[in-house]
């Protein structure tokens, strides 16, 4: 998504919106989702940069929103987890 490469499933993360609304990264959500390089602050800055987390969901984000996801994605990645907080709700 952020970086338009294509790799093994293994080494992405899958972005979705639960039934709440909330942004959640990782398991198995159904329903529309994007792809970010796993670990890959570069790959998620593009996306971002780009909006292209919001357009892929068909979903209006704010940068605020945008930004608090991110920082949530990225320390569940350096220690191991997945993301996911009521706060990024989405209309």
């Amino acid at each position: 998504m952020g970086c338009r490469q294509r790799f093994a499933v293994d080494l992405l993360v899958r972005i979705t919106v639960d039934g709440h609304g909330d942004l959640v990264s990782g398991g198995s959500s159904q329903g529309r989702g994007v792809w970010l390089c796993e670990g890959s602050r570069p790959c998620l800055q593009a996306a971002m940069r780009s909006k292209a987390i919001g357009r892929g969901l068909r979903v209006q984000l704010t940068d605020e929103q945008e930004r608090l996801f991110a920082g949530r994605l990225l320390d569940g990645m350096e220690h191991g987890g997945t993301a996911s907080s009521p706060s990024t709700a989405v209309s």
